[in-house]
C-alpha cells in the first residue's frame, strides 16, 4: 500500500490510436457487432485491416476478426487526440484536465523533488 499524501500516482497514456466508433447502432449492441447498415461499428483510421469487401456478410464478432481501417498501413501510427490524465497525491492539483504532454514530468518533477522544480513544494510550503 501507498500513502497518497506523500506519494503522487498518475495514470495516463503517452499517446492514443486512430480508432473511430461509427453511429447508427442499436443501443445495447455489441460493440464489436455492426451498424443497421450493416458496417462494423468500429473503424481504424489506418492500419492492416483495410480492405474493400463487402462487409454484408461478415462475422464481425469473431475473436479473430481484424476491424476495418480506413488507409492502409503495415502498422497503425499514433493519433493526436487528447489522452486523460488521473492524478492523486502531492501535486495531483496540477493535473486536471487537458494539457500538453511534456507537462506531466514537470509535475512528477516537482513531486519528487528533482530536477528544475525540484524546490516547488518546499518553497510553497514557507
Amino acid at each position: 500500500m501507498i500513502n497518497t499524501r506523500e506519494t503522487l500516482v498518475i495514470a495516463t497514456a503517452d499517446h492514443s490510436q486512430p480508432l473511430t466508433i461509427n453511429g447508427d447502432h442499436k443501443r445495447g449492441g455489441d460493440v464489436l457487432g455492426e451498424t443497421i447498415d450493416h458496417f462494423t461499428m468500429l473503424l481504424y483510421g489506418n492500419g492492416p485491416g483495410y480492405s474493400r469487401e463487402d462487409s454484408l456478410n461478415l462475422d464481425s464478432t469473431r475473436k479473430n476478426y481484424r476491424q476495418k481501417s480506413s488507409v492502409f498501413m503495415k502498422q497503425s501510427v499514433h493519433a493526436g487526440e487528447d489522452v486523460p490524465v488521473y492524478a492523486t497525491g502531492p501535486g495531483s492539483q496540477f493535473l486536471f484536465g487537458v494539457y500538453d504532454q511534456t507537462f506531466i514530468p514537470y509535475v512528477v518533477s516537482a513531486a519528487a523533488c528533482i530536477g528544475p522544480l525540484s524546490n516547488y513544494f518546499s518553497e510553497t510550503k514557507e
